[in-house]
């Protein structure tokens, strides 16, 4: 029996986590949420590169973590003793659209964390034993992954709605990329990474803001050298009808599933009522997605479905596991309910629990300072403007029945929708033949 919770009708007022901002004179751009609650120094320094660039696919990733594996004075072995004796933590990796160094440390020892991280930026030497062992290291990791049913649906999505994009590769690469990997082109990456003319600093600490900056300007000197990045004129591509991407894992005993289609992103006007409409269709527990697939017709352990916004093309997504014999069924139900949902308007009373779930994720996300630091790096990297939270809040507050319903006429057709299945090959060719074009996922 699924338990209702009640209602509130209440509104709680919202206000984002107040921040300094400034942008100095060599461009670079410094986010700063002062927080006296916790003696923790969290710094990142972002550029806006990411695996999105890649000249191999894996490329941005296996440079980013190469920057903390020894620079000119230190090697590995010496710089994460260093770290170690002081309690800090310095990680980098990548997104789809920017990549990062990360440092967390106690504030009395911010001053040597961050000569350390500078250090890492600035001074890498990319050893080639430090190369081989983390070549192996990702190739392990790579390997294990394709072991999981949800990966391969994952990647086989990807690879089928965004086409020959970069988007449609891991971030990682995979084996055969890796091996592609020279130190001369870690190098040639990592350059570029440090040319971006748009590289920004988001912190949160204790100190003022002035103590901050003393800090940026001793141990960070990103040059405005008006370097430009090859502009991308990608679009992402619109299948103009259902697909269907199969990954093979003959010894599954279920069928992992990843099913979507192209959607707006978060600088649309309707993204804000768009996921509201998608916390009732499929968000949250209380989803008629949930409430469907798992309550009554016990097909899963689990369903959701959520919106994977990027920089050059969104989409909307469900992710579940199923019993094998189950797949066409809950794929079958999963589109009636689409449907459904696309062509009537939702009731009050799942509106407003829905709406009132929505307001509550506001004040649950902005509670830790890694939290803060997160929703400021996405008003940066999608550059929103200052207030984005506190409005997109009020406009949720506002949003009507009505409203929602334009969204979920627009964005929930059960049309153009890409099926990626990992499990058993041939009897899901059999038994999504109907369903679409099937092609076949090599991973």
């Amino acid at each position: 029996m699924k338990l209702k919770p009640p209602i509130s009708n209440s509104t709680h007022k919202f206000e984002f986590p107040k921040y300094h901002f400034e942008q100095l004179s060599n461009s670079l751009k410094v986010f700063y949420a002062e927080r006296h609650d916790s003696s923790l120094f969290n710094l990142k320094v972002i550029t806006k590169s990411g695996a999105f660039d890649d000249s191999e696919p894996g490329l941005t990733y296996f440079t980013a973590q190469m920057t903390t594996k020894g620079t000119k004075s230190k090697s590995q072995t010496k710089l994460a003793l260093e770290l170690d004796n002081i309690g800090a933590n310095l990680n980098a990796g990548t997104g789809w659209d920017s990549a990062y160094w990360n440092l967390v440390c106690l504030g009395e020892h911010s001053g040597r964390a961050v000569e350390l991280l500078s250090d890492c930026i600035y001074n890498s030497i990319f050893p080639e034993k430090e190369i081989a062992i983390l070549r192996n290291r990702i190739t392990a990791d790579i390997s294990q992954k394709k072991a999981e049913p949800s990966y391969l649906a994952k990647q086989a999505f990807f690879s089928a709605i965004y086409e020959n994009s970069p988007y449609g590769n891991p971030i990682t690469g995979n084996e055969n990329n890796l091996s592609q990997i020279s130190k001369n082109l870690l190098f040639q990456r990592h350059i570029a990474l440090l040319k971006d003319n748009d590289i920004s600093i988001i912190a949160s600490a204790s100190f003022n803001f002035n103590e901050l900056l003393n800090c940026i300007n001793q141990n960070f000197n990103f040059k405005n050298n008006n370097y430009q990045k090859k502009k991308s004129n990608f679009i992402p591509p619109k299948t103009k009808t259902n697909l269907v991407r199969i990954a093979a894992k003959e010894d599954a005993g279920q069928t992992a599933l990843r099913i979507g289609k192209i959607t707006v992103g978060i600088n649309h006007p309707d993204y804000i009522p768009l996921t509201l409409a998608n916390t009732i269709f499929g968000a949250y527990f209380m989803s008629r997605l949930n409430a469907l697939i798992r309550e009554k017709l016990g097909y899963t352990y689990g369903i959701h479905s959520f919106i994977d916004y990027r920089l050059k093309g969104s989409t909307f997504q469900i992710v579940s596991s199923v019993n094998k014999s189950s797949t066409s069924k809950s794929i079958s139900s999963i589109f009636k309910l689409m449907e459904k949902f696309s062509s009537q308007k939702v009731e009050k009373k799942e509106f407003d629990r829905a709406k009132q779930y929505s307001l509550g994720t506001f004040l649950r996300n902005t509670e830790s300072s890694q939290q803060v630091m997160s929703l400021l790096g996405i008003i940066d990297l999608f550059k929103l403007k200052g207030d984005y939270y506190e409005q997109a809040y009020k406009k949720i507050s506002s949003l009507t029945i009505d409203d929602i319903y334009e969204v979920q006429k627009k964005y929930f057709l059960p049309e153009k929708i890409v099926i990626a299945a990992s499990g058993d090959k041939d009897y899901l060719s059999k038994e999504l033949k109907n369903f679409g074009e099937i092609s076949y996922f090599e991973s």
